[in-house]
């Protein structure tokens, strides 16, 4: 992630990875996702430093702390296009294409992911 971003991404709010205009839509996908214990994908577009750009969609599900509350979102950066061709360029902000929620048969799903942790450091996450 580093290599990528160009700088340590812990501590950031994942909205200010998304150029302004696009952190609303982000916010208002995350949140229905969070409230209908559902993954979301995002596909975006990154744009770099050298006004390239990285198609990519990032899948988030919903991950649920040990009383079963949904207090946080997992993903994962899956680039529609290898990396080498960045050539050293780094990301600068996102630009939101589209949030498309998964569907189950009667709408609700529970959350799928549970963290296991002790003493406040996380072990993994498992199905929930």
């Amino acid at each position: 992630m580093v290599q990528l971003h160009g700088h340590e991404l812990r501590g950031l709010d994942f909205a200010n990875l998304f150029a302004a205009p696009y952190r609303a839509g982000l916010r208002e996908a995350l949140s229905l996702s969070v409230s209908q214990n559902t993954p979301v994908v995002l596909s975006l577009v990154g744009r770099t430093s050298r006004n390239g750009t990285l198609k990519m969609q990032i899948p988030l599900a919903p991950l649920a702390d040990a009383t079963g509350r949904t207090d946080r979102l997992v993903g994962l950066y899956q680039p529609l296009a290898p990396l080498d061709a960045l050539d050293g360029d780094t990301l600068v902000s996102f630009a939101l294409r589209s949030a498309n929620l998964t569907q189950s048969a009667n709408g609700i799903m529970p959350p799928h992911l549970r963290l296991a942790a002790v003493d406040g450091h996380a072990l993994l996450a498992s199905p929930a």
